[in-house]
Order: structure tokens, then C-alpha cells, then sequence
């Protein structure tokens, strides 16, 4: 299952992006999009594979080629 990365900086000394602004795409859509990935993945065999296993794996199955 995967983690969601805190950012590699403090949010509060950036001065392109609002802390507002870091706060919502950080700590709600990103986090958001970590929790469906591990909520997509449960329970099947590509629960523990690493982020490029599960994208070209997946790739692959919509274009109806064996994995």
C-alpha cells in the first residue's frame, strides 16, 4: 500500500503557491488520489507491486494484452 510524501519543503516559505493553495492540492487531492490507488488495488495481485508494475500492468490488461 502506498503513503502519501510529505512535501520536501515548508509550505509556508514558498512564495509561488499559497500555503491555502498546498494545503488543498497536497493535503486533500493528492491524499485523495493515494487512498483510491490503494482502495483500486486491494485485495488483488498487484496489491504490493511497485507505482510502474501497476501502471504498464494495468496499460496492458486495457489493451487486452496477457500480464
Amino acid at each position: 500500500m502506498f503513503k502519501p510524501r510529505s512535501l520536501p519543503f515548508d509550505p509556508r516559505a514558498n512564495k509561488i503557491a499559497s500555503l491555502q493553495s498546498l494545503k488543498f492540492h497536497h493535503g486533500g487531492l493528492y491524499e485523495d488520489y493515494i487512498a483510491g490507488l490503494n482502495r483500486d488495488i486491494a485485495d488483488t495481485p498487484i496489491q504490493n507491486a511497485d507505482l510502474f508494475t501497476i501502471i504498464t500492468q494495468s496499460f496492458r490488461e486495457a489493451r487486452g494484452e496477457e500480464c
